[in-house]
Formats: structure tokens, sequence, C-alpha cells
């Protein structure tokens, strides 16, 4: 290979990367990637990325908040996102659970102990007569007809921006408080 072969060839690559340069850049500016911000919020447990799209069974839980480009505060914000229609009293009125409950700020019936940079959620003894309480405080809280399922809640994690949103879909765990043993069905 001579010299002129070798600069042919330089020069070749040279203009083939200034071209990738260029439409690099024009296809930059046209789709804004210059002046996006990358800002993002997500929750971990156990060093595990919690996903948005996946339902979660929750006890207590330590949940790490992760932000990127946000700044360092958060609020959290919890409330029923169910279905499922079921009848309560409060004080002895009737009232059904989708007319009443959903979109409701639940917060209340959680102790969550927020850290800078993470939660502790105690989750487990919250059943739907805690949630209910939460809502109708200082009353006689009731269920009249059985949960076929359990109540689905979506926590909200917002950063202090208020811009930037994290959604964890999940229901609670609720301790065994009775077992039953039929022992014509035990097998050793």
């Amino acid at each position: 290979m001579d010299k002129q072969e070798k600069l042919i060839t330089i020069m070749t690559v040279a203009l083939l990367v200034l071209v990738a340069v260029i439409v690099v850049l024009i296809w930059g500016g046209y789709s804004n990637w210059f002046k996006t911000k990358f800002e993002y919020i997500y929750l971990t447990s156990n060093g595990e990325r919690l996903q948005q799209s996946d339902v979660y069974r929750l006890g207590n839980v330590d949940l790490k908040v992760k932000q990127f480009g946000c700044k360092t505060g958060y609020t959290v914000q919890i409330e029923a996102v169910s279905d499922e229609d079921f009848v309560f009293t409060v004080d002895g009125k009737h009232y059904n659970y989708l007319d009443e409950v959903p979109g409701k700020d639940l917060t209340a019936a959680f102790n969550i102990e927020m850290g800078k940079r993470s939660m502790l959620l105690h989750a487990r003894n919250v059943d739907v007569i805690a949630l209910l309480e939460s809502l109708y405080p200082d009353s006689d809280v009731q269920l009249v007809s059985p949960l076929d399922e359990p109540v689905l809640l979506k926590m909200t994690v917002l950063d202090e921006a208020g811009k930037h949103a994290f959604e964890l879909t999940f229901y609670c765990c609720v301790p065994v408080t009775e077992i039953e043993i039929s022992p014509g069905h035990v097998y050793v």
C-alpha cells in the first residue's frame, strides 16, 4: 500500500466519521435529545428494582427510593384501586365500597417510617377494616359482605418537585389468626 492509498483510506474514514457525527447531531436536535434531563424515580427492595407493571404482596418491607436528577425529597400517598364491590357499615349505616373508597387517601392506615433515601412500610397488619377506619376515624366499621380478593392498593412516590412519580400496586399480607384442623384430613 503506497502513500496515496493510505491518504485516501484515512480521508475516507475521517469523512465517514464526520458524516456520522453530523447525522447524530441533526437527529439529536430534532428529537430534543440534548434538551431532555435524565430524571426519574423508582423503588428497590432487597436490592431488586420494583416494576410498576407488577402487583406485589407486601408485609413490613424496607423500600429504597432511588432518584436520578431529582432533588432528594419525596412524598408518599396510598389509595385503593380495587374494583371488587362489597358492603360495609360505619356506625350502623351501610355503604358500598366502590361508591366510597377508591381514589381516597388511605396513607393514614399505614405506619410509614420515611428516611432521606428509604422508607419502611408497615403493611403486615393492615386489613380492610384498618383501611376503612383510616377514612372514618373514631367510628365503628364492620364488613357486611366478605371479600373474594384482597383490596388492591396503589402507592405513589412523588419526587420533591412533583414532576416524577413511581406507582407501585400491592396488597397487604395479613397474618393468620385462626387455623382449623379436621382430624380426618391430617396425614402423617
